[in-house]
């Protein structure tokens, strides 16, 4: 009886540990999606780039030049400083660059709000960039672009830890 006994609390030992071990899987799987969700709303999208970002795009939308390329692709870059295939922010024949300058603008990208993340436009683009427009919203709203900044590292010059903010481009009724 007495064996009986030790094989059963050994046992139930065994099980107590293997649940205890699945729920602090579970825990650990939850805790972690926080603080990726946690680092990604402090690099993307917060206050203070959303409101520079709304002045971005109230001086675009007052530049016909610069609206007239909108409409032509599902991904048009603006401007970027670190693709070598496009015009430079900074450089004095882009319309604009000062201002960019002093917000501290890496490139400024215009997109159909429910781009696909897999569109062979998109991954032409930086891996951040690319990461970015996966944490985007991308029902359905027709033939709306999305203007998508990318700002400098504000702390550190050589961080390739972007900030991005975005907003609806054009009409908003």
């Amino acid at each position: 009886m007495k064996k009986n006994c030790r094989a059963f609390v050994l046992l139930e030992t065994i099980v107590v540990i293997t649940v205890l071990c699945v729920i602090l899987i579970v825990l650990y799987a939850s805790y972690s999606k926080i603080l990726v969700g946690v680092k990604n709303s402090s690099v993307y999208d917060n206050t203070e780039y959303i409101s520079k970002t709304e002045l971005l795009r109230t001086y675009i939308e007052s530049e016909e030049e610069i609206m007239e390329l909108v409409g032509s692709d599902s991904v048009i870059v603006y401007c970027s400083n670190t693709l070598a295939s496009s015009p430079n922010c900074s450089d004095s024949s882009t319309k604009g660059h000062e201002l960019f300058e002093f917000m501290k603008v890496n490139s400024i990208y215009f997109t159909l709000w429910d781009i696909d993340e897999r569109n062979e436009q998109v991954l032409a683009l930086e891996a951040t960039t690319q990461n970015y427009i996966k944490l985007l919203d991308a029902v359905n709203k027709g033939p709306i672009y999305r203007l998508i900044v990318m700002y400098k590292p504000e702390n550190d010059e050589l961080s390739t830890e972007y900030e991005y903010a975005s907003l609806r481009l054009g009409s908003r009724d």
